[in-house]
């Protein structure tokens, strides 16, 4: 089994060496040639997390002996009212998963993301860690596994359904991702058995999504926005949900889904991506569906990025809050952005 061999850290004593460092459960591969390089974190103004005291790495450190996590990797905490818990120090405003081993919780991402490890017992086999300046730190969860699998492998179902309204009742709501669903009369039927059926299995081919609607994520629902954002391009089924007619203006209204206390995540066996290319762009109308690229720097406070050293990426929104995964030398893909030359 990978990492029998493996020392079993803690979040505490990751948080307690406060030093950048990488780490795997297998030292098979030489790491004295083959180590895995990664930059610090991004420039910031945000003070309370900035990189290591030290003077800015821009390697990490690999351990010199095996090492693994063992815990569970969930979307953010709330406090009841619709906020992230204050029990976690997280600037990054609830765009970062937790990870925790049962007595310290740290904000993470996950490189190789499936939305079924959420809540389950993993063994983290490889991970980057980077402390921040005052305190905490961020986890890089690069390879896992479920700790009940035998050899590593991941189990399958044909599907499974994450509740997104248990919880508190706070009518908090995040902001309303696009969807864009399938029009036939199948799709938009209740009967959630036979649309999972018909989407599973590689069925999903045969339908078209192309009718874009709005979900507004209300309550604890709204805390699933890490992994919303990770689940682009996934067909997925959400079920329980209502419907309320929002004003725009005086005379104009629109229809609006949103999540409530039912309301389910259901994840296909075969994950069917609607997107099937990783550039995308039209020179005509500067539209741009998706470009995937290597983070090379980040300036104005996180608000603009810079892409291969060549695509410049401008986040407009003031109230975004970059997660600490943003940073130079990661690999982003962004959708539906707009491209000027």
């Amino acid at each position: 089994m990978e990492g029998s061999d493996a020392t079993v850290l803690s979040i505490s004593e990751l948080l307690r060496q406060s030093r950048p460092f990488s780490a795997t459960s297998s030292l098979r591969s030489a790491p004295r040639r083959r180590r895995r390089f990664s930059p610090p974190p991004p420039e910031s103004s945000r003070s309370e997390e900035s990189s290591a005291p030290d003077s800015s790495p821009r390697v990490l450190t690999p351990l010199d002996h095996a090492a693994m996590l063992v815990g569970t990797v969930t979307v953010p905490v709330g406090d009841g009212d619709g906020h992230p818990s204050a029990a976690l120090k997280c600037s990054s405003n609830g765009t970062c998963f937790q990870f925790s081993d049962g007595a310290s919780r740290i904000c993470c991402d996950v490189v190789d993301f499936s939305a079924h490890l959420l809540g389950k017992r993993i063994r983290v086999v490889a991970f980057n860690f980077i402390p921040f300046k005052h305190g905490g730190g961020f986890l890089e969860i690069i390879r896992w596994s479920f700790a009940q699998s035998q050899g590593g492998l991941r189990p399958c179902s044909s599907s499974s359904a994450l509740p997104l309204g248990s919880g508190s009742s706070s009518e908090h709501c995040s902001k309303a991702p696009r969807l864009m669903i399938c029009g036939c009369k199948l799709c938009r039927s209740r009967d959630v058995t036979k649309v999972l059926m018909e989407n599973s299995n590689g069925s999903s081919g045969s339908h078209v999504y192309s009718v874009p609607e709005f979900v507004y994520f209300c309550g604890p629902a709204s805390f699933w926005h890490p992994a919303i954002t990770k689940l682009i391009g996934d067909v997925v089924v959400l079920s329980g949900l209502s419907k309320k007619l929002v004003y725009i203006g005086k005379d104009e209204s629109q229809v609006m889904f949103m999540t409530t206390e039912k309301s389910l995540l259901h994840l296909l066996e075969t994950s069917s991506k609607m997107l099937a290319h990783e550039r995308t762009s039209n020179e005509k109308t500067g539209d741009c569906s998706i470009y995937t690229g290597l983070v090379t720097g980040i300036y104005m406070q996180g608000m603009v990025v810079e892409l291969d050293k060549k695509v410049w990426l401008l986040l407009t929104d003031q109230q975004f809050h970059p997660p600490h995964s943003l940073r130079v030398g990661a690999v982003v893909r962004t959708s539906s952005s707009f491209t000027q030359y």
